[in-house]
């Protein structure tokens, strides 16, 4: 199977949907936009110093999780676009900001947790069996999450110098900060998501 190829990112993104809708949606609750997981690293800029990897606080949940065997991402100033073990990006001017909360699980989670966006919740969830100690919790449970009004924007954009440029959802939030998440179909959910 190869990961590129758009039907195998669209086979994803519905089974990632189907398995929000079914283990964690709501009664009257609509699912605008879930990300299927995208094994990879989280860098940022904050408050402008530059962090690749990003390290997640010691705060979040502990996570049942393999050694990590990927390669660290390039050292310098290359773009993290250009870096293809880098799948996530935030800017903000500090880290009590929601792009980088929701980039916190993303580095803990190595990529595992999805991003989601429904009518009533803004979430990055994870299984709860990969919780160390999921306390009787069982489907999908939330490392972070805010109301839909913390949003200000959803977007896809084209980004990078490569040929093709690396496709990202893009998600502004009112407190200044922007979560950059890699997405072969970017462009298509973020449509969708803004027509529901």
């Amino acid at each position: 199977m190869n990961p590129f190829d758009p039907r195998t990112a669209r086979k994803a993104g519905e089974a990632a949907a189907k398995e929000v809708g079914k283990l964690w949606l709501r009664k009257g609750e609509r699912l605008l936009l879930t990300l299927p997981p995208l094994f990879g690293y989280s860098g940022a800029l904050i408050g402008g110093v530059r962090g690749v990897p990003h390290v997640a606080p010691d705060d979040l949940p502990a996570l049942r999780l393999d050694r990590c065997r990927w390669p660290l991402p390039a050292d310098g100033d290359l773009e993290w676009t250009e870096d293809p073990t880098v799948a996530y990006w935030a800017e903000a001017a500090d880290r009590r900001q929601d792009a980088v909360r929701f980039l916190d699980g993303l580095a803990a989670s190595r990529g595992i947790a999805r991003f989601t966006m429904t009518t009533q919740r803004v979430a990055l969830l994870l299984p709860a069996g990969m919780l160390t100690e999921p306390g009787g919790r069982t489907g999908l449970v939330e490392l972070y999450e805010v109301e839909p009004g913390r949003v200000r924007g959803l977007r896809s954009q084209f980004l990078g110098r490569s040929v093709p440029p690396v496709r990202t959802v893009t998600v502004d939030f009112a407190d200044g900060s922007t979560l950059w998440l890699r997405d072969r179909l970017a462009a298509e959910k973020v449509a969708a998501a803004l027509s529901r």
